[in-house]
């Protein structure tokens, strides 16, 4: 600031007064009437018109400075550039305007307007205009410009009322996936239906990447809360591609569209394809971010859901654990809690074996765990059964049959008071097989002589499929372990 100011000629009339004021303004020491004097002698008033116009002046050559260094010296190449510094320039013209400082607010916000309006970010857009056109109608009053602006700013105001409309639609969604007092069906349901309500925003709007971007992850909520992940995946790539017709869009949201394919093919169980969108999502995503972690936690979802353990398992012990605290919740750590207890679990059932060059898992405590997941204790139909699971599944690894016994007693009331819907179906099935093996003393030839039919009646039940979401490890192969325990009659023998 001081190299412009020494550089610009106006500073070398009045032997540098220009250069004495700014510098006097710095020292924050003197009143206004003190200042005017050390320039002009004693008795001057800041009325003075040598003094009002040297003050203009230096406004011009601060506001000259400050646009030059500011909007144009900052990058507007992205999406996310423009962002942020498009309402840091709103502010900084806010705040002149405030002071007095009409036609330096008008340059700052006519100039950051070019750079950002083709973003489409619509609350800065009409921000930018809302306040252009009112300073059209001050000091630079013009006729036609009040015009242009005021009909643009309308135009803003419009969308800004739609945008909204969709993404308080969508938060109503998200808060119901985080309170978990919603089964996965319902939620689905009513994604399904602000879907439609807000089905004619995309075409209206086409060139707001914001709302493309909403819309599109509300229908892909839609369908995979409703366990429809072909078609998720469907419109997961038609919001791509209405993004990528949008000027500079949001790299978070092409991130998240990416993760939603993967997610998808996790659901699907298909092995092969969830690895080729992990890589193709890496390419998306930043490093050490949140979505990173994310991916990092799909790449374990996949190795349980496959039945492919080993890759959940180095995924898990390579995480990095004080990146995983500082990036997300506490409730959501807990559902990485559920991850860390399934691997635990089948590690000490023989189904993952270490090679000597793996890294080793922290120690993992099960009763611990089981008292320390509040969040998804009050989801009664949703996570905590996955955690009531593993619990069960540890006490019978570990052969302590009585207490498993205790706990698969507490599930029949369990089920009687929460998992009485339809919808509930595979999981009151695996339920009984829990009491199946109980019944038949655990011995293996036993139960799964008499678990047949319910593990039958389980598989068949495709029509509840998004409560199989739910399922960490698919109960099919959670039952096959089960019976791979039951290596003998167990420590009670049949009457």
């Amino acid at each position: 600031m001081i190299r412009l100011l020494e550089g610009n000629s106006t500073v070398a009339a009045e032997d540098s007064k220009i250069r004495k004021l700014y510098d006097l303004i710095l020292e924050e020491q003197k009143t206004e009437e003190e200042i005017v004097q050390v320039l002009y002698g004693k008795g001057r008033l800041p009325t003075l018109g040598k003094y009002k116009t040297l003050k203009t002046r230096l406004r011009h050559i601060l506001v000259q400075c400050f646009l030059m260094e500011q909007p144009k010296e900052p990058s507007y190449l992205t999406y996310d550039q423009a962002y942020h510094f498009g309402y840091q320039q709103l502010a900084a013209g806010r705040m002149l305007a405030g002071k007095g400082a009409h036609n330096a607010a008008r340059k700052v916000l006519l100039l950051t307007l070019q750079y950002v309006k083709d973003y489409e970010i619509i609350h800065l857009n009409h921000g930018l205009t809302e306040m252009l056109a009112g300073l059209h109608l001050g000091t630079a009053y013009s006729e036609d410009l009040f015009q242009r602006y005021l009909q643009l700013a309308a135009y803003y105001s419009e969308a800004a009322y739609d945008l909204d409309l969709l993404n308080n639609r969508y938060r109503q969604v998200r808060n119901s996936i985080y309170s978990q007092r919603s089964s996965p069906m319902d939620i689905g349901i009513m994604a399904a239906k602000f879907v439609a309500e807000c089905a004619h925003l995309p075409a209206k709007y086409p060139n707001i990447s914001l709302l493309q971007g909403i819309f599109a992850i509300l229908e892909i909520t839609s369908f995979m809360q409703q366990g429809l992940y072909e078609k998720a995946i469907e419109a997961s790539l038609r919001g791509t591609a209405a993004l990528e017709r949008c000027k500079g869009a949001s790299h978070s949201t092409l991130s998240m569209l990416a993760l939603s394919r993967v997610e998808c093919t996790i659901k699907l169980g298909d092995y092969q394809r969830g690895l080729e969108q992990i890589e193709l999502a890496r390419k998306t995503i930043s490093k050490n971010s949140i979505n990173e972690l994310k991916l990092t936690e799909y790449a374990i979802q996949l190795g349980l859901r496959t039945g492919n353990y080993d890759l959940a398992y180095l995924e898990l012990a390579q995480l990095n654990r004080p990146k995983l605290k500082s990036l997300i919740l506490e409730r959501h750590i807990e559902y990485w809690q559920i991850l860390e207890a399934y691997v635990n679990v089948l590690f000490l059932a023989g189904k993952i074996t270490p090679q000597e060059d793996w890294p080793e898992l922290p120690k993992f405590k099960m009763r611990k765990f089981v008292n320390n997941v509040p969040a998804y204790s009050k989801n009664k139909k949703g996570m905590n059964t996955q955690v009531l699971i593993t619990h069960i599944l540890f006490l019978l690894v570990q052969k302590e049959y009585d207490e498993v016994t205790e706990r698969i007693e507490a599930l029949a009331n369990y089920c009687k008071r929460y998992l009485r819907e339809d919808e509930n179906l595979r999981n009151n099935c695996f339920f009984k097989l829990l009491s199946i093996a109980s019944q038949s003393s655990f011995f293996r030839q036993l139960a799964d002589q008499k678990g047949r039919k319910t593990l039958e009646r389980m598989q068949n039940a495709k029509e509840y499929a998004s409560n199989k979401d739910a399922e960490i490890v698919p109960y099919e192969h959670l039952w096959e372990i089960i019976l791979n325990q039951l290596t003998g009659p167990g420590v009670h023998q049949q009457n």
